[in-house]
């Protein structure tokens, strides 16, 4: 009878022991993973800023363009005497100008969400 219960406490302390291992195994894949998708993460976030720069240059360029186009449209309507319809083309060129910065902002902003995902990531990894 005691071998019997001295077997069973030897079973259950086996079985804690390589659940233990398992935990720990589990943990170390677990931050592995978390560190892999930080890297992945990073990589992204590398290639999210050229094109952030990319769409900057290209508003500055959009700016420039529509600015001239504007001079244009207004030395024009000065010439032919037609300041409204100069308005509206103004109006409009200010909408294609609005949607350029929209784009900008948007881009800008999932730049920001990853940098804190990845600032999430790498604490998560650190801290474990």
């Amino acid at each position: 009878m005691q071998t019997l219960l001295h077997s069973e406490a030897f079973k259950e302390r086996i079985i804690s022991k390589v659940k233990e291992e398992i935990a720990i195994d589990l943990k170390k894949r677990m931050d592995e993973i978390l560190g892999e998708t930080a890297d992945l993460q990073s990589s992204l976030l590398r290639e999210m800023k050229g094109m952030a720069n990319v769409v900057g240059e290209s508003f500055r360029e959009i700016e420039r363009k529509i600015a001239r186009m504007g001079e244009v449209i207004d030395a024009s309507a000065i010439e032919d005497g037609r300041e409204k319809e100069a308005k509206e083309q103004k109006h409009a060129l200010n909408s294609i100008l609005e949607l350029a910065l929209m784009t900008k902002g948007q881009l800008l902003a999932e730049v920001y969400h990853h940098e804190q995902a990845i600032k999430q990531l790498r604490s998560t990894t650190s801290c474990s």
